[in-house]
């Protein structure tokens, strides 16, 4: 499951906390448009995420390249490797009449392809194993991602496995925290506008010394700090809210994954 977008983009992660402000505008520039940055010169990188010349050079030998040339070089095989599992989809509309439609359904394709490049086949793997033992996963989530949570939740509990959503009435996400222990799981999803109640559930579940898994749209998402495992998901949309495409896709492989170890019988 994992190209070498995946490992590039992982790599960048695993190094994010130990940058400097300016060295993480130049990573957070990279993640997000890593398509475009591999044919831009250093000065032009610079600009685009208001980092000096020297800034964007020093954030490539951060990361153990040996200079700029070669970060680029290996930014660009990822781009290529990624771009070699997107679907071909046909760059016309299909008519007046179905213009949204075309819109969206390409938009959620394109999203469901990044989603797949970027994610690493063994934290994935990690994933499956954490959440099919523990004792019982937790999900949680605000505005779209409570449904998404919800939909986990219910798909684990089809596979076998003991899952509740978390929800917010009388008692906060973070009033919750004692029912869970450290052989349970908490499972996050957490994308744009970041809910301030879920960072902060993940944040104290983290101190309690139970495991968090975020569902997110980066590595570098502020969820991810509190998390020892992260898939990212991509959900661009063409509108406010955040698309639920690729994060079904997500949950449909975990529980799949989980179905087929319990049966004994690969597919």
């Amino acid at each position: 499951m994992q190209g070498k977008g995946g490992s590039f983009r992982t790599l960048i992660a695993g190094h994010y906390s130990r940058l400097s402000a300016n060295q993480k505008k130049v990573a957070d520039f990279l993640l997000q448009n890593m398509r475009e940055a591999a044919f831009l010169s250093v000065t032009e990188i610079g600009a685009r995420c208001g980092a000096s010349k020297a800034t964007v050079v020093r954030f490539a030998q951060e990361l153990g390249f040996n200079g700029f040339m070669d970060l680029r070089d290996r930014m660009a095989e990822a781009v290529n490797s990624e771009y070699a599992v997107f679907s071909q989809v046909p760059p016309g509309g299909l008519g007046s009449g179905f213009d949204s439609l075309f819109q969206v359904a390409r938009l959620d394709v394109e999203n469901i392809n990044e989603t797949f490049s970027q994610l690493d086949r063994t934290v994935f793997l990690a994933v499956v194993e954490s959440v099919q033992s523990a004792g019982l996963v937790y999900s949680a989530g605000l505005g779209i991602s409570y449904l998404l949570a919800e939909i986990l939740a219910y798909t684990l509990v089809q596979v076998g496995l003991k899952a509740v959503s978390l929800r917010q009435g009388y008692q906060t996400f973070p009033d919750q925290i004692p029912l869970m222990s450290e052989r349970d799981v908490l499972l996050v999803f957490s994308f744009p506008p970041y809910s301030e109640e879920t960072l902060t559930l993940a944040a104290r579940a983290k101190s309690a010394g139970i495991p968090v898994i975020a569902v997110t749209n980066s590595l570098t998402a502020p969820v991810a700090a509190s998390a020892s495992l992260v898939l990212p998901v991509r959900s661009e949309n063409l509108i406010y809210c955040n698309s639920i495409a690729s994060s079904l896709v997500v949950i449909n492989a975990l529980a799949t994954e989980i179905a087929i170890r319990k049966s004994g019988n690969p597919v």
